[in-house]
């Protein structure tokens, strides 16, 4: 596997994101996602938060905890795919929730995410009952894991997130707790607002999904 085209880093509030050209292995899946995209061009922007609590296990604290995820990645995922799109880059994001494309909802298909960290960064996996689980070097199953897509080179997508952290900055204002590094729900980082609603006990990252899955009306 090649090395990433980005190495793994950080945004200021401690999310870690890498970027990928798409492997050989992958293109086929990809195709379905962009059918006429030149996938040569493009790049797998993988994303792992670190959760306050294990996401592999149940209850109203993991709910909770995942949602906190899930409404930091969209407000990141959000603000710079607004700004690759101004400059005339395609670009993309999972939904957390779903597996999903979100801009592109005639897109029927499921990315499989803990099967991408495994492909792309190495990452170990284990199976819980029916689940795959992916386990970060660091931060072993507490971990939330998303993704994007673009077409942008590696140096536009870097001006991308660079700029929208400090939008996201700016928007933090003068509230520097609310900003600090970390994650999880103990400490909410202040992020865009949001359209996007988290629906309890839908998060598919730790199931490890091959076939397409028709989106509900």
């Amino acid at each position: 596997m090649a090395p990433p085209v980005l190495a793994v880093r950080e945004t200021l509030w401690g999310m870690e994101w890498s970027a990928h050209a798409v492997p050989r292995a992958y293109t086929l899946e990809l195709q379905s996602f962009f059918p006429a995209a030149d996938l040569g061009t493009y790049l797998i922007v993988t994303t792992c938060q670190r959760a306050v609590v294990d996401l592999v296990h149940v209850g109203e604290a993991v709910e909770q905890e995942k949602d906190a995820c899930l409404e930091r990645f969209v407000g990141w995922a959000k603000e710079v795919c607004t700004r690759l799109l101004a400059a005339g880059h395609a670009c993309d994001y999972v939904d957390p929730c779903s597996g999903m494309l979100m801009l592109n909802r005639d897109c029927q298909h499921v990315y499989g995410e803990v099967d991408a960290l495994t492909t792309l960064l190495q990452y170990k996996t284990t199976n819980t009952g029916c689940c795959k689980v992916v386990h970060h070097p660091s931060w072993g199953t507490a971990v939330y894991p998303a993704t994007l897509f673009t077409s942008a080179p590696p140096e536009a997508l870097q001006r991308a997130v660079q700029q929208a952290e400090r939008a996201i900055k700016a928007d933090a204002g003068s509230d520097q707790e609310a900003f600090s590094l970390g994650g999880g729900s103990s400490q909410r980082h202040v992020v865009p607002t949001l359209s996007v609603q988290a629906v309890q006990g839908r998060h598919h990252h730790f199931i490890r999904t091959e076939t397409a899955s028709v989106r509900p009306p």
